[in-house]
């Protein structure tokens, strides 16, 4: 059966977090990329699509079943590697091994645990961030790296075969998609930009991460919004900066990095409340007892949009938080399952 992965990314990214090296390209038995970001790299180098396969070889029969005969067959490696870079993200106890360091290790076996670490703690977050709850899974590319479609592989019964068959059938909307790709290079500013539009709209939700490389040409074509088109990539732009810094528990350096990005006058105001939800949400996941923080925060959200769809969600946050905190102090354990306030 497919592995939920949940539990198994908590156990990874609390041991990857104790361990922090240098990166060191790593191809896996199967010849893939083991590292995301080295996959990229190459995509864009080579200007072939990627297929990104996350799977849990040897905990999960559907995983080993499809390591062993799509990944580890020759021919699928023949005739893959033409058009795709191959990237294959492990998360297996398997894996988790290779950042074990015994007590006789050498000083070489050491540099290289720690390097393995660092590449799977990146992995890891890339993951995490387009909501993947299962493995094994199976992500079509382009060259930049923004997902296409997701190709499901439901049983142990998947052969090279069945599997480019399945791909070829997405190869029409893949054709599309790089069609729309090709547009935000050419034309004015605001062409472009609105065609970065066109993929934004076109790619789901829980994808939109993977637009890293465009959001930041957009933000470089108009970093002042001049268009009015640009407020959600500044946004997303700083969503990602933020989540580095809160990772690295930066909770104060988080946060203002949304309160400058409103400073600076560039947003829409349904950005600007996005973006004051954030800084009180930053203060509920870091453990935060500072009630009248969050409360503000969230008053300064709706303040920002109060005619927006969204300000009815936080005001019944706000509301839970205050009758919570009358009759009884929050703790922790209150904010253990919460969420940003929902802005979708």
């Amino acid at each position: 059966m497919k592995k939920n992965i949940g539990l198994l990314f908590v156990l990874l990214f609390t041991a990857f977090t104790l361990i922090s090296c240098g990166e060191k390209p790593v191809l896996d038995e199967c010849g893939c990329y083991s590292s995301f970001e080295q996959a990229k790299k190459e995509a864009a180098k080579q200007k072939k699509a990627m297929l990104l396969i996350v799977t849990s070889d040897g905990d999960d029969e559907v995983s080993t079943a499809f390591v062993q005969n799509v990944l580890k067959n020759e021919s699928f490696r023949e005739r893959s590697e033409k058009d795709f870079i191959l990237c294959h993200l492990d998360f297996s106890e398997k894996s988790y091994q290779k950042t074990v360091i015994k007590d006789d290790a050498s000083e070489e076996e050491i540099k290289a645990a720690d390097a393995f670490s660092e590449m799977m703690q990146k992995n890891f977050v890339f993951v995490q961030n387009i909501g993947l709850e299962y493995v094994p899974a199976v992500f079509l590319m382009t060259k930049e790296a923004f997902i296409v479609n997701e190709i499901f592989i439901e049983n142990d019964e998947c052969t090279a075969d069945k599997f480019f068959a399945e791909l070829i059938g997405y190869q029409q909307q893949f054709d599309d998609f790089e069609v729309m790709v090709k547009e935000t290079t050419k034309g004015s500013k605001l062409e472009r930009l609105q065609a970065m539009d066109n993929i934004y709209d076109t790619t789901p939700d829980r994808y939109k991460v993977s637009l890293e490389s465009m959001w930041k040409s957009a933000v470089k074509l108009d970093k002042k919004n001049k268009t009015g088109l640009a407020s959600k990539y500044i946004y997303m732009d700083a969503d990602e900066k933020a989540a580095e810094l809160f990772y690295k528990q930066d909770v104060e350096g988080a946060m203002n990095v949304y309160l400058k990005m409103i400073d600076s006058k560039v947003l829409n105001p349904e950005d600007n409340q996005k973006a004051y939800s954030m800084c009180a949400y930053i203060l509920q996941a870091s453990g935060s007892s500072d009630v009248t923080a969050m409360l503000s925060y969230y008053q300064k959200a709706i303040d920002a949009a109060p005619e927006s769809e969204f300000a009815p969600n936080l005001r019944q946050v706000m509301e839970y938080i205050s009758q919570a905190t009358v009759t009884a102090p929050l703790t922790d354990s209150d904010f253990e399952d919460s969420e940003p306030a929902s802005m979708e």
